[in-house]
């Protein structure tokens, strides 16, 4: 049909994991959908890079055996047995030293902190798993920091807890809210006492998921990629299409897989709900992966606290996944940023890429010989700034317009991964169904 002509029960503004996850539930309960995406490809920030043997996300992905809407999807798409469940390996990179913090037994062994101080990091652990809901939310305007020192003391803070904090968030760490660190560690607290934490990847990466979501849409629905939105259509109160560059395309329903920024640009928001979104502040990643000869972690992924290292994480991916199809040893160095005219996020690549590996060889004794290939990725938009009151500024998915749904990555909490974005997606392709049909 003519671009003009064109109507569906609901367009889905957006490729990545959210969209895509949306119209995929949408599909499967009979509506006609559309999705468009700006970009060339599908999947946003689960994008990859292809080499002849295999593909690696350029930025770091997995999952977790406990993430049940993700493995229903899986299930449903028929690639369960790209799965596989392998020990996350984590340490502590303090006083020059490479620390293992994957079991009880090596965290009672990890010099960073006194033996009181792992007391009262386990009781702070604790504390974190049985808080309820209502103490949740309270702990939404206590800053994280305050939250720590109470609980676990100013070592535990200073000497376990600054590092990260700072890692992650930058200048933004002493703003940050209590309940998303509350809600983060009762997420990653769950180890066994022999094996660790466990943890999901791909056989193939995760383009696998990548490819069997976008055939499944696009054999079922209506796909444009590289057709950016220009505006969502409003009739007497109600979404009733989209806009693009080469035409009307209407509808019964939108959903914006879109950041409230982005959505704002589309489509006249009331005053006092893009006052409230605008609270939400995002963060910017640079990220690079890096193929080299020779192993350099015996972990797979690394905290590091060092004040002369350019990046604020580092993995080894071969440590998680260790593919025969791999004919390299794949590390990430990436690099947290408060804003994306942070001098580092600025940079560019090969300036970025001599400081990383300078700090590479300064550190890790690492031999510059033992490259064999860099890329670097960059997103101005990675995941948003948990601060104080982020509970109270996080969006519904309903938003004012009737008939026009929201879901991104500001209603992630505590974090932005890709099995949120598919519980996101079962949710909102509820809500639209029930409206359009009753279901």
């Amino acid at each position: 049909m003519d671009a003009t002509t064109d109507s569906y029960d609901c367009i889905v503004v957006g490729g990545g994991f959210a969209g895509l996850g949306t119209a995929w539930n949408l599909l499967r309960r009979g509506l006609r959908v559309l999705v468009l995406e700006a970009a060339a490809d599908l999947g946003g920030l689960v994008a990859s890079y292809a080499f002849p043997t295999f593909r690696i996300e350029k930025f770091y992905h997995h999952f977790f055996p406990s993430d049940r809407e993700l493995l229903t999807a899986i299930r449903d798409l028929g690639i369960s047995d790209r799965v596989v469940t392998v020990p996350g390996s984590v340490g502590y990179l303090v006083g020059g030293a490479v620390y293992p913090l994957n079991t009880p037994f090596e965290i009672l062994r990890f010099p960073g902190l006194s033996f009181a101080g792992k007391v009262r990091l386990a009781r702070l652990v604790r504390a974190a798993r049985t808080l309820d809901a209502a103490e949740l939310e309270r702990l939404d305007n206590v800053s994280a920091i305050d939250w720590i020192r109470s609980i676990g003391g100013e070592e535990v803070y200073m000497r376990f807890f600054a590092p990260l904090l700072k890692g992650k968030f930058g200048e933004a760490a002493p703003d940050i809210s209590a309940a998303w660190l509350v809600a983060r560690v009762r997420l990653r607290s769950g180890r066994s006492l022999r094996k660790g934490e466990m943890l999901c990847y791909f056989r193939g990466g995760f383009q696998d998921l990548v490819d069997a979501l976008a055939r499944d849409v696009v054999a079922r629905g209506d796909v444009r990629m590289g057709e950016p939105a220009a505006a969502i259509v409003v009739e007497h109160g109600m979404a009733a299409g989209v806009l693009t560059k080469t035409g009307h395309y209407r509808s019964r329903a939108v959903v914006a897989a879109l950041t409230p920024p982005l959505l704002a640009r589309l489509v006249a928001m009331p005053e006092e709900w893009v006052r409230t979104t605008g609270r939400i502040e995002f963060q910017a990643c640079t990220c690079a992966v890096v193929g080299v000869r020779r192993s350099v972690l015996p972990i797979y992924w690394l905290n590091i606290d060092c004040e002369d290292l350019p990046f604020d994480v580092m993995l080894e991916h071969n440590n998680l996944m260790n593919s025969p199809d791999y004919d390299c040893r794949l590390l990430y160095l990436a690099s947290y940023h408060s804003r994306p005219t942070d001098p580092l996020f600025c940079l560019p690549e090969e300036d970025l890429v001599e400081k990383y590996l300078h700090g590479l060889e300064r550190q890790f004794h690492w031999q510059r010989s033992d490259l064999l290939w860099w890329r670097v990725a960059r997103a101005a938009q990675a995941g948003p700034i948990y601060r104080k009151g982020y509970l109270s500024a996080m969006p519904t998915h309903e938003t004012p317009i009737h008939r026009l749904w929201h879901a991104s990555m500001v209603h992630s909490f505590p974090e932005r991964s890709v099995a949120d974005s598919f519980r996101q997606a079962d949710v909102v392709a509820r809500l639209v169904a029930s409206e359009l049909r009753g279901q």
